[in-house]
């Protein structure tokens, strides 16, 4: 394998990322996190507190869940418990 060469990361990877970025903007909080509007759903079913996190929507849980994919739902389980 050539040093250039681009291994993709696994869907493990993948989910352990996004549950490492909901800890950190958890700590940081909305006003200093950068994050997509579904990472930001993600991260407010994560942190248990829509309010904070999504302020300005209307819409139904059920709805934003649906939203998420399931890497992003993954991560929200190994966040909860504590992984």
């Amino acid at each position: 394998m050539s040093e250039d060469q681009i291994i993709p990361i696994t869907y493990d990877q993948e989910v352990r990322l996004a549950a490492v970025k909901i800890r950190e903007a958890v700590k940081l909080g909305p006003e200093r996190s950068s994050a997509s509007s579904t990472e930001l759903i993600m991260i407010a079913f994560a942190a248990c507190d829509r309010q904070r996190w999504l302020p300005e929507s209307n819409a139904a849980s059920t709805e934003l869940w649906a939203r998420l994919d399931q890497r992003q739902r993954d991560a929200i389980a190994l966040y909860l418990n504590g992984k």
